[in-house]
């Protein structure tokens, strides 16, 4: 593997995270506060029930960071946090209806934009790909959740 990789991967982070910035923007939020709202949205429309610990753990954050982009959210009235009925000592989280108008645009752009990454590629490399990039964000993935504790 050539030592280019990660550098090439960290300028492709970089881009892409400036496009959701550039985007949620025009909705008066951040790329974080856009993907926290499009991960809730996959999640429940998958019919489950999301807490705060599932996103720390899906965006590899510490719960401080996660409380206070949540909190930040909570003030905008795009989600609420409320006490897990299964666990007393965790916050379920669940999206707004101001929110859930947002969201279709979310979507639209994170389909929009995965399209014109994938453009040229055939299905068997843009699956390639998709494996290769599943495979990068679990190294080191319990390491990582770990120091975050």
């Amino acid at each position: 593997m050539t030592p280019e990789i990660g550098r090439l991967l960290k300028i492709a982070s970089n881009r892409l995270s400036w496009g959701l910035d550039q985007f949620a923007r025009q909705h008066g939020m951040t790329g974080t506060q856009m993907s926290f709202l499009d991960y809730l949205h996959r999640q429940t429309q998958a019919g489950n029930t999301v807490l705060q610990r599932d996103i720390e753990e899906e965006f590899q954050i510490k719960r401080s960071t996660a409380t206070q982009i949540l909190k930040t959210m909570e003030g905008k009235r795009l989600i609420t946090r409320q006490t897990a009925a299964a666990d007393a000592r965790q916050k379920e989280v669940r999206l707004t209806p101001v929110a859930r108008d947002i969201v279709a645009q979310v979507r639209g752009y994170t389909v929009q934009s995965d399209q014109r990454l994938l453009a040229g590629y055939t299905q068997k490399e843009s699956d390639l790909i998709t494996d290769f990039l599943k495979h990068i964000a679990a190294l080191n993935k319990e390491d990582h959740l770990e120091r975050n504790k």
